[in-house]
């Protein structure tokens, strides 16, 4: 049994993990969109209306109400279909926010000896100059 659930409007599904969107849908192309804003966001609630109020509830599968993210303020039209996500749809789920970002490390500066070599520290990083890899045999 999964625990990733996919909340389904007219237009688009999105697939929760907990209350975290790990995917995004469109029901009428197929593709999954990796550019919307509530991907990677919490569901703060559902919201149901009755009357001319809105009252807040807890995530549950439960059809009419709608889903927010609160940190992206989004919220989505009325939710029309609660379901269990497919071991299918999870294989092809892209990656989480598109391209993941990482910072390139901070290198030390390189420091030689008095033959001109670099000395290789354990708690450093070096680099060899072309030129002396050329005389290598």
């Amino acid at each position: 049994m999964t625990d990733t659930h996919v909340f389904a409007t007219h237009n688009t599904e999105y697939h929760l993990r907990g209350a975290l969107c790990v995917a995004i849908r469109d029901r009428r192309t197929g593709e999954w969109l990796v550019e919307h804003e509530a991907l990677g966001a919490k569901v703060t609630c559902m919201l149901a209306r009755h009357g001319r109020q809105w009252r807040r509830h807890v995530l549950s599968p439960r059809t009419g109400s709608v889903l927010w993210f609160e940190s992206v303020q989004v919220t989505t039209s009325a939710i029309r279909v609660c379901r269990a996500a497919t071991d299918h749809e999870i294989q092809q789920y892209p990656m989480l926010a598109g391209v993941t970002r990482v910072d390139p490390p901070r290198l030390p500066p390189a420091r030689e000896d008095q033959t001109g070599r670099q000395t290789v520290d354990s708690d450093a990083f070096t680099t060899v100059d072309p030129a002396w890899l050329e005389t290598m045999p």
